[in-house]
């Protein structure tokens, strides 16, 4: 009886390594989401950054880590230290802006015009209240959407 039970514990022990192997290996392959394709939640800019002007934790409960379809007007178009285009768009909250890491360049963007981008947020970042600079919200792997 004894040796069943012994059976069934290492068999059991056994089925589990197997299944987290096989569970690690499937989330090593799957590779990042593709951002173009993948379902967003649609908002404003300026609703966008209110809502984490407001309530930041809710705000990131309900963004951060997802993708977000956001529209806006271009406020700043310029390239970052890794020479990557970033897209400023405006908010209703002066100096505060949705920052828009871009995943591929495009040379048509302009200051002034409505625009749609696609990307994923990383919440809001860090305020210097010394310089009176309101923090920023972060969209990354952003992609223009026609």
């Amino acid at each position: 009886m004894k040796s069943n039970k012994k059976k069934i514990i290492w068999l059991s022990l056994t089925l589990l390594i197997i299944a987290a192997v096989a569970l690690g290996l499937y989330m090593y392959n799957k590779g990042p989401i593709n951002v173009k394709k993948a379902r967003a939640i649609q908002i404003e800019a300026a609703l966008l950054y209110t809502a984490f002007e407001k309530d930041t934790m809710a705000a990131n409960k309900k963004f951060a880590g997802k993708i977000v379809q956001v529209k806006g007007i271009v406020k700043e178009v310029s390239l970052n230290q890794q020479n990557e285009q970033v897209i400023l768009l405006h908010t209703s909250s002066g100096d505060a802006s949705i920052n828009t890491t871009m995943e591929e360049a495009n040379g048509s963007v302009k200051t002034g015009n409505a625009i749609n981008l696609k990307g994923i947020c990383s919440g809001i970042g860090e305020a210097d209240t010394d310089l009176g600079l309101k923090a920023d919200v972060y969209l990354t792997r952003a992609y223009i959407i026609e």
